[in-house]
């Protein structure tokens, strides 16, 4: 379950946090998770979707390895990056900058006195409200389709509860249309 990057970009703990590579591409990123990136390779474990957060601590002068893992990041369908500045990087270094760009990664530059925990938790907080919004929908559906079948609904009925379901017409066709 994903929420778009640019809804998340809305929430209140981005508020000090800039957008410095792919600009286009927050719109079209889905978020599926947030996790704190220290190793150059979490490429190797990420499945698609995160937002990651990360100082550069292991490879902060090692500007291949950055235009690497970026770059493996986008590969793999990261969300996008938050370089965490001032502790390591003074700036988010124009090798990320320019590989984000490239590849549509969108690349953010956090504040050095943010914690993550400030970005971690209102995140995850909003993922988990969207999960269960939908669990939520989905149960009250099966319940409806439940009342429906024990209290002998007519496929009229069943036609009708539907299309206020989906919110929009609904029309049953046989073979011949």
């Amino acid at each position: 379950m994903a929420i778009p990057l640019s809804k998340i970009c809305e929430l209140t703990c981005f508020e000090n946090i800039r957008l410095v590579a792919g600009n286009d591409s927050v719109i079209h990123k889905n978020v599926t998770g947030v996790t704190i990136v220290e190793a150059p390779d979490i490429a190797e474990w990420i499945k698609g979707g995160e937002l990651l957060l990360t100082s550069l601590y292991n490879f902060h002068s090692d500007y291949e390895r950055q235009k690497e893992m970026v770059t493996k990041l986008a590969e793999k369908g990261a969300a996008g990056l938050i370089v965490k500045i001032s502790r390591f990087v003074k700036d988010v270094p124009e090798v990320i900058i320019e590989t984000g760009n490239r590849f549509g990664l969108p690349i953010f530059e956090l504040p050095g006195d943010v914690k993550y925990i400030d970005i971690l938790y209102p995140v995850m907080c909003e993922l988990f409200n969207r999960q269960v919004t939908i669990l939520e929908h989905y149960k009250k559906c099966h319940s409806k389709f439940i009342d429906l079948s024990l209290n002998e609904g007519t496929l009229e009925d069943i036609l009708k509860e539907l299309s206020n379901i989906i919110r929009q017409p609904v029309m049953l066709l046989n073979h011949d249309y």
